[in-house]
């Protein structure tokens, strides 16, 4: 059996209702070249509909069913079952345009100095923001390295193609991080090798609010826990020890005021004014202790302000 030039790696995890439509993409590719998919089932709770769906598409995939273990388990098993020397990903509910293997592949052979490389995606799925660019929607200002991944200026989006000696070399997927996993890999990447951003849109990002993405405070920590294991890995550079202490103190921050915000949702108003308080002290803004503060004396109002205030920007988006 040849080896392929791109295996594609797929996690599933309750994605039956999208994964027919994510495999159509890929096997509509306009590549000559070969390549493989290799789907992970990661003991999803709707198999039964997942395997129904992937039905049609069996004899051209490799599947592999496991317990449930979380994305970077799923991945790294992904790798393991995969033979090519370059490594695409692809989520179980997003999709790619017909020439991301081609593009995707001609950057790598073209940047052999390249470890990843990634174009940016269309956002579908029903949102407000359907039809947007996420590299827009990121913020992403800069060429991707280590410090713009640091800063967030640059943010590797969800469909690289990466090479496979750049995974062995970075260790793989840590399998103890359920958020934020690929961002600690594309750091311990970024220290070994270069990567390129080019402005080819090459696939579509659904957005949907059940993603494993979907808890801000989640997020949040799964990046604090990355920057620590920065500090602590000996290729990081001693320049840089100042600017990921300052990125551990700012998403402290980012920290409180995400669980602030998901207490305020849940209507527990003294734990959201808690956090707003401990917000206020990592990001110095008088504005958060004020909120804290009326958290206290009137909660229910703010409740009601919120309330009213969410409604009509669902409404007038642009107001």
């Amino acid at each position: 059996m040849s080896t392929p030039l791109v295996s594609i790696l797929i996690p599933a995890y309750q994605v039956a209702s999208y994964i027919g439509e994510t495999l159509e993409s890929v096997f509509s590719q306009q590549f000559p070249g070969a390549f493989e998919v290799i789907l992970v089932n990661d003991g999803s709770p709707d198999s039964a509909e997942l395997e129904k769906a992937i039905a049609p598409y069996r004899d051209r995939i490799v599947y592999h069913v496991q317990p449930n273990g979380g994305p970077s388990v799923a991945r790294n098993t992904a790798f393991r079952l995969s033979r090519a020397p370059y490594i695409a990903l692809l989520d179980g509910d997003d999709a790619y345009l017909p020439d991301y293997l081609q593009v995707q592949t001609e950057q790598l052979a073209d940047n052999p100095a390249v470890a990843l490389v990634y174009g940016d995606m269309e956002v579908f799925g029903g949102s407000p923001v359907d039809g947007r660019r996420l590299s827009d929607l990121n913020k992403e200002t800069e060429a991707p390295s280590l410090v713009s991944l640091l800063h967030a200026t640059a943010t590797v989006i969800n469909t690289p193609m990466i090479r496979r000696e750049a995974i062995i070399h970075a260790g793989g997927w840590d399998e103890t991080s359920f958020h934020c996993e690929d961002y600690d890999l594309w750091l311990r990447i970024a220290l070994q090798g270069k990567l390129k951003r080019h402005p080819r849109v090459v696939a579509r990002y659904r957005l949907r609010g059940g993603s494993l993405s979907g808890s801000t405070s989640k997020m949040c920590e799964g990046r604090m826990k990355a920057y620590h294991k920065l500090l602590d890995n000996s290729a990081c550079p001693r320049a840089l020890v100042p600017l990921v202490q300052e990125r551990i103190t700012i998403t402290q921050g980012d920290i409180a005021l995400a669980r602030g915000k998901e207490a305020f949702r849940d209507q527990d108003f003294q734990l959201a004014a808690t956090h707003l308080d401990n917000a206020s002290k990592y990001k110095k803004k008088i504005k958060l202790s004020l909120v804290a503060i009326l958290l206290r004396l009137v909660p229910k109002l703010l409740y009601s302000l919120a309330r009213l205030r969410a409604r009509v920007f669902t409404r007038y988006p642009d107001a």
